[in-house]
């Protein structure tokens, strides 16, 4: 019921149907390991992505930009992630490849 003075919401509020759960947006915080980097996959949840909400405005041509932007900002945390495994990977590569050689050279030097 509409009251003058200007302050306060002038329309029923929607509460929630008892029975129902809320809709609960999760944090990556319970996927973090303790020990190790990365995420770790846990029974009965879903797994570590970003997960991006199907609404209707990130699919209403108005509002394309701002959906765009959000979708830029997930997209620069994977790409920082897969950028610092793929470094490790070739640390572990080259550090490999150099002892293998290393080896192989004192071993014929050994042999002859």
């Amino acid at each position: 019921k509409y009251q003058a003075g200007g302050v306060g919401i002038h329309r029923p509020i929607k509460k929630t149907k008892p029975g129902t759960k809320p809709i609960s947006v999760v944090d990556g915080g319970n996927y973090r390991s303790k020990k190790a980097q990365g995420d770790v996959r846990k029974k009965g949840q879903p797994d570590p992505y970003a997960y991006v909400p199907l609404r209707k405005d990130t699919l209403n041509k108005r509002k394309r930009m701002k959906a765009a932007g959000q979708f830029k900002n997930i997209l620069k945390g994977a790409k920082k992630g897969v950028r610092i495994g793929s470094k490790n990977k070739m640390k572990m590569k080259r550090k490999y490849f150099n002892l293998y050689n290393k080896s192989t050279y004192i071993t014929m030097y050994i042999i002859y």
